[in-house]
């Protein structure tokens, strides 16, 4: 069965904006894209330049998730999403809520008690009876209730370019 759209979406912001995030001396330039395909997605009214749209604030927000201006891009997002009766900026939330690792203290001292960072995906050993078998969670699409991609999603949400996908939604930028 075929993921929804946006919920590939969802996930490609998030993998894509973890990769760039990941790779300090790309953050700049690639901010600079996400930019330019927001400037040139802004005045558009049509449904499909709107879905580019929050997908590329959502980028963005994905990217600079650690920085405190993080909070008016998710507002932004939300607006947009909600603007358009679209889930994807709950959809994006649920993501960020699955893959940051908190540890948690209980009892009379109540709160967080370290950040770990984000996490993806776990491996576990699986044992069934006499039969131990390697599972891996990916926590994103956990969040997103998908149990697996089809090839073609994995290369969409994994191998698709930063690039690709502004040569593909026609938005002139500059490297």
């Amino acid at each position: 069965m075929a993921t929804h759209p946006h919920k590939l979406l969802v996930l490609k912001a998030f993998y894509l904006g973890q990769g760039i995030a990941k790779k300090g001396t790309y953050v700049a330039p690639a901010v600079a894209m996400v930019d330019a395909a927001i400037a040139f997605l802004e005045p558009k009214q049509d449904e499909t330049s709107r879905v580019r749209l929050l997908f590329y604030v959502l980028l963005k927000a994905e990217i600079l998730r650690s920085n405190p201006s993080v909070a008016d891009l998710r507002n932004r997002a939300r607006n947009i999403s909600r603007a358009m009766g679209a889930e994807m900026f709950d959809e994006y939330m649920a993501v960020e809520e699955e893959t940051q690792t908190r540890v948690r203290a209980g009892g009379i001292q109540k709160g967080v008690i370290a950040d770990q960072g984000i996490r993806t995906t776990e491996t576990f050993l699986a044992k069934y009876g006499s039969f131990v078998k390697t599972e891996v969670v990916d926590y994103a699409c956990k969040a997103l209730g998908i149990r697996s991609l089809s090839d073609k999603e994995f290369h969409f949400v994994h191998k698709t370019s930063l690039k690709e996908l502004l040569e593909k939604h026609g938005v002139p930028f500059s490297i």
